[in-house]
């Protein structure tokens, strides 16, 4: 019974965060509309057992991130006058397919093909991460970069903890601690966003 309050109310913990944001920084939609993506995934991971659903969910949170790293370069950009040059995009585009093709040999017997959108997925959330890093060395607003940087560490410890507990052993309270480093990582990274472009 109590699990499965859990499970659902989850899903719902990031609307409250998602409309503080979007009347905090009603300019910055992205910062909004992100967690809505992670709140779809998580919908869908209600029925993560279906690896399409498990996908879906991935994807979602993907696309969560990608928003993010959006929201993050513009920071940059506009706070700094930071000059983001298209080879850094470049470098991250390939780097990113290399990280999902290069891994597959050795994820591919843990998932099968969905194995990929994840050699994908876990490396998008260190870039994430080091994103937060530039928004702490390249502006004089160093503690919202570390929110954000710690938001991700969060990020890459519950999804990294969802795989292993998902795909090789199952731990006691596993959802539980999942849902707490999830939540807290979403606030983190919406509240240094927030404090940012204030």
């Amino acid at each position: 019974m109590w699990e499965k309050a859990r499970r659902y109310s989850k899903t719902f913990c990031l609307i409250p965060l998602s409309i503080a944001a979007a009347i905090a920084l009603p300019s910055s939609p992205l910062i909004w509309i992100a967690p809505l993506f992670a709140m779809l995934g998580d919908i869908f991971l209600i029925f993560k057992k279906r690896t399409r659903f498990f996908v879906l969910g991935t994807a979602s949170f993907a696309v969560s991130h990608i928003l993010f790293a959006i929201q993050i370069f513009l920071f940059l950009i506009r706070n700094n006058g930071v000059a983001v040059p298209w080879q850094l995009f470049l470098i991250l585009g390939v780097f990113l397919l290399a990280m999902t093709i290069g891994l597959y040999p050795f994820t591919k017997k843990l998932a099968g093909r969905p194995a990929l959108l994840g050699n994908f997925y876990v490396p998008l959330l260190f870039v994430l991460l080091g994103l937060g890093i530039a928004l702490i060395v390249t502006s004089k607003y160093s503690i919202p970069g570390v929110f954000v940087s710690l938001g991700y560490i969060l990020f890459i410890f519950s999804d990294i903890f969802l795989i292993y507990t998902h795909f090789k052993k199952d731990i006691k309270r596993k959802d539980f601690y999942i849902m707490v480093t999830y939540l807290a990582a979403e606030f983190m990274i919406v509240f240094g966003l927030i404090s940012f472009g204030v």
